[in-house]
């Protein structure tokens, strides 16, 4: 398998604990639409700042898909592994 595919299914499988989490608070939508709007949020932001400091992480779908899923976190890991 190559190393996009393993991504996804990390993705999936953390989007799948993260909806079983959530469930389980009995607030699950306003969970989830908290945050993929963070996230996305959080994206946009150092999408910005990049055009400026050229540090940032480019809008793809993959970004997109974590930064919603993750939220913050996710966010933060991309640049992290951005900076390596």
């Amino acid at each position: 398998m190559e190393i996009s595919a393993w991504f996804g299914a990390a993705l999936f499988l953390v989007g799948a604990l993260l909806f079983i989490c959530y469930s389980r608070t009995g607030k699950m939508l306003r969970c989830i639409l908290f945050t993929a709007t963070t996230g996305l949020l959080a994206l946009a932001v150092l999408w910005v700042l990049g055009m400026f400091t050229n540090i940032g992480v480019g809008v793809t779908p993959f970004s997109l898909l974590t930064s919603a899923i993750l939220g913050i976190p996710g966010v933060l890991g991309m640049l992290v592994l951005m900076l390596i």
